[in-house]
């Protein structure tokens, strides 16, 4: 079984007539990170936010003197501010009034997290990704799946797969997958598109997994060819 799902994977492309494979992931993630981030609660964390005024204050100050905006910001967060935790872990990652100090960065994106902001899970759960902790990252993206965020979600189901593809474990990580994608997810659609067209879950569902795949280039496709008019 295993040996007729790699073989449909090296030859399912040529047939259907799709660009490469790692060209349309490409596409599909890129597509994603700027899904991801409209789907944040940036604004509602904005809206909640006691320190505006002084938010506002600190973001003119860093426009003319970077490290004392970055003060600023550093003495709302400390003071509780979910905004300004972000705007500090962004600067210590970027070295944007502030010496780069990827620790701290983790740190404050971490603190974010845990006050609410969705953004800051995100850029933390990758973050741990890229620190090869995916125990950590893991636990991240689950809080967020089980308040239905769907970036989490997509997140939550890519480690799960990354770790196994056994029939358990993609029963689990398929509903995760769905639900990202009609949501919105380019990647989870992609994801799941690829892997049905692989024969991941089941032989059966290869024919559909391609179209679904054809579907998915060609729309891709035509948001570019849009964008460029």
């Amino acid at each position: 079984m295993r040996r007729l799902r790699l073989a449909v994977g090296s030859w399912f492309g040529s047939l259907s007539g799709l660009p490469s494979i790692g060209l349309m992931q490409e596409r599909a993630y890129a597509l994603n990170s700027d899904w991801e981030m409209a789907n944040t609660n940036d604004q509602i964390a904005w809206e909640d936010d006691p320190f505006q005024a002084r938010i506002i204050e600190a973001g003119s100050s860093f426009e003319i003197d970077e490290a004392a905006g970055f003060a600023k910001y550093l003495q709302l967060a400390e003071q509780g501010s979910a905004f300004c935790m972000g705007r500090v872990a962004w600067s210590y990652y970027t070295g944007r009034g502030v010496l780069i100090d990827r620790s701290k960065a983790v740190d404050w994106y971490r603190r974010g997290f845990e006050a609410g902001c969705t953004s800051d899970l995100l850029i933390y759960g990758k973050l741990l990704i890229d620190r090869q902790d995916f125990a950590g990252a893991e636990t991240v993206f689950k809080n967020g799946a089980a308040d239905g965020w769907p970036p989490a979600q997509f997140w939550l189901a890519w480690l799960w797969l990354r770790r196994e593809t056994t029939p358990n474990s993609l029963r689990q990580i398929r509903p995760l997958l769905e639900q990202a994608a009609v949501k919105g997810s380019p990647a989870a659609r992609w994801v799941l598109a690829y892997n049905r067209a692989r024969g991941q879950f089941g032989l059966s569902e290869i024919a559909a997994g391609i179209r679904a795949l054809i579907a998915f280039n060609a729309q891709v496709l035509d948001g570019a060819r849009a964008a460029s008019q």
